[in-house]
């Protein structure tokens, strides 16, 4: 459940930060925000210099997240995808709102994920 930022130069670890449940996917980092989901069907953004919130609380999807999340290009809108019930959702990256949600909901929840280059 914990997040760790380490120095790329020593491998220390200069923060980290403890989420509701399990992180097992890559953050996405612009901007000096650093974005990611857990199994508790959150989406948290944290500012990297000072391990703030960038919004108020994180964002509920309700569905475990394991997919990176991706960014558009001007990083405007953060796109992640739920696990166990195939829709993908939209996240405004500077109020924390979610935009839209795409998929159908899946009767027998089977696992989804999103690749981005």
């Amino acid at each position: 459940g914990r997040l760790l930022c380490l120095d790329a130069a020593t491998r220390a670890r200069v923060w980290w930060f403890q989420a509701g449940d399990a992180v097992l996917s890559a953050p996405a980092v612009a901007g000096g925000r650093v974005v990611f989901g857990s199994f508790d069907g959150h989406v948290y953004a944290l500012d990297a210099p000072t391990k703030t919130f960038v919004w108020e609380a994180p964002v509920a999807i309700g569905d475990v997240l394991r997919a990176k999340p991706a960014l558009n290009a001007d990083a405007s809108l953060l796109f992640v995808a739920g696990f166990e019930r195939g829709r993908v959702h939209a996240i405004d990256t500077a109020t924390g709102q979610l935009k839209s949600a795409w998929g159908t909901e899946l009767a027998d929840p089977g696992r989804c994920r999103v690749i981005c280059r």
